[in-house]
């Protein structure tokens, strides 16, 4: 929905959209103002000072590293058959895909898993 390309998180650099780890200032706004609305809904439920917290820090810090394990370590793969980059493991056109960058395992799925975890992690820090 961004005007311009979106950039990777680790190089600055114009990447195509959908790119793992390619951020934008409206991802980057939508990202701050939904940990804004988790922390200020725990406040308007009463709930203590420090879930708050820990819902903007566990939220932020969750986006950020989502982008960064996306941009570093996330599998890349390629479709010979389309001579096409993907995330997939069989491509759209049926054809397997080959791993040409990142940890073999770590997939989409995985990097999701982690930046919550990480992120939840971060926040419970913030709240202590």
């Amino acid at each position: 929905l961004a005007r311009r390309p979106p950039r990777s998180i680790v190089s600055w650099r114009p990447v195509p959209t959908g790119t793992s780890g390619g951020v934008s200032a409206p991802g980057i706004a939508a990202a701050v103002a939904g940990a804004t609305f988790i922390a200020c809904a725990s406040a308007a439920l009463g709930w203590p000072r420090d879930t708050a917290a820990a819902a903007l820090v566990g939220g932020l810090a969750g986006s950020t590293i989502d982008s960064l394990l996306g941009a570093t370590v996330q599998v890349r793969r390629w479709c010979d058959r389309c001579n096409a980059p993907t995330e997939r493991a069989t491509h759209s056109c049926g054809a397997t895909t080959r791993v040409v960058a990142g940890i073999a395992w770590l997939d989409n799925d995985v990097v999701n898993a982690l930046s919550t975890a990480a992120g939840g992690l971060l926040g419970l820090l913030a709240a202590a």
